[in-house]
């Protein structure tokens, strides 16, 4: 099998409207690819199924499945292709206001944070690029040369479009009864991969809670975790504030039990969680879809799973491209550094797109 192989199925299922998943792992060169044999939508069910995994946010919704049953499930070594920078602009369809419109939403953030016992809210939004494309295979080749340390991932379902991402976060992965999962937050731009970074109190406040609230969800569940010292992450131009976190379970515990107390972590919804969400339910003003949720196998090879956090994404519709971007409000955040901040995580999918014309 190579790469040449994976691609024209990429361009039959697109031509065929039939679902598809091509995806990599952090660090492994090696890309993987399921295609659905026919185009009906098979929603989750109760996680005992086998296949790729497509979470929306919203965990009041199903969630999507590829299952391998009904896939051709086909994998081959990638070689990186060469990306040259490419300055062609594109043009946003976004008002003028769009700045002080996130401003405006994180403002309101810090006053419910201020005025109740909220710790941190993650407020988003979307962007809208003009982006014509003659086919999805530069995009592809962009996106998995540009992150070779993400998870990298093009799925496609008739019924709900064309999603693309580069992960720097793992939700939960299990193997051989044992799991792992990451606290990430914090976010500074890197001009100099070799330069020594420092971090703010307040990231570093953020990346605690983060920490904290995962540790709190999973202790029921597992008593004994191994947790690492706080260290930094780099995930292309950004760099994060990473810490593991790890353990054995029982045949007792299931993926499922894992997922409902992780997702939405602290780091893409906020603290406490319901309160959280009740205020990005009302104020948000869009519906997130897939951003924020979760992907990846669910019970691959022995009950294995590697289900990573839906971030750094994007949605190819209609000749639009629609960027989805967040950040962790906490007391100390400013609501215009905040807006910086998602322009800098906007650079990620821009850079793919760029080097893909």
């Amino acid at each position: 099998m190579t790469l040449s192989n994976i691609f024209s199925e990429v361009e039959a299922a697109l031509k065929k409207k039939r679902p598809f998943v091509i995806y990599s792992k952090p660090g492994i060169e090696k890309v993987c690819a399921l295609f659905q044999q026919d185009s009906n939508l098979y929603l989750l069910k109760d996680y005992s199924e086998k296949g790729f995994l497509f979470n929306p946010f919203d965990i009041t919704k199903h969630g999507v499945l590829l299952p391998l049953d009904k896939s051709k499930f086909l994998s081959c070594a990638w070689t990186s292709f060469k990306t040259e920078a490419n300055n062609t602009p594109l043009n946003a369809v976004n008002s003028p206001e769009h700045r002080d419109n996130y401003i405006k939403l994180v403002s309101k953030a810090l006053e419910c944070i201020k005025t109740s016992d909220t710790k941190k809210i993650v407020t988003s939004r979307s962007e809208t690029l003009n982006y014509t494309y003659n086919s999805i295979i530069p995009i592809i080749k962009s996106l998995f040369s540009l992150y070779p340390l993400a998870f990298c991932y093009c799925w496609y379902h008739p019924q709900l479009g064309l999603w693309l991402g580069a992960s720097p976060e793992s939700l939960v992965s299990i193997k051989n009864e044992a799991f792992y999962t990451m606290a990430l937050a914090g976010t500074q731009k890197v001009n100099d991969q070799n330069a020594a970074l420092s971090w703010q109190a307040k990231d570093k406040e953020e990346q605690d809670m983060v920490s904290q609230c995962i540790i709190e969800q999973l202790t029921p569940l597992v008593p004994y975790l191994n947790i690492s010292e706080a260290y930094t992450q780099i995930a292309g131009s950004l760099a994060h504030i990473k810490t593991d976190i790890s353990g054995k379970i029982n045949s007792e515990i299931s993926i499922k039990d894992l997922i409902k107390r992780l997702h939405p972590t602290p780091a893409v919804c906020g603290l406490p969680r319901e309160q959280a969400r009740t205020f990005l339910e009302y104020h948000e003003g869009y519906d997130r879809e897939f951003y924020a949720g979760n992907m990846g196998e669910l019970n691959f090879d022995d009950g294995n799973s590697d289900i990573y956090v839906n971030l750094r994404c994007m949605k190819l519709l209609n000749n639009k491209a629609i960027l989805y971007v967040g950040g962790g409000i906490i007391e100390a955040s400013v609501p215009e550094k905040e807006w910086e901040e998602t322009v800098y995580k906007t650079e990620t999918m821009k850079k793919v797109l760029f080097n893909a014309l």
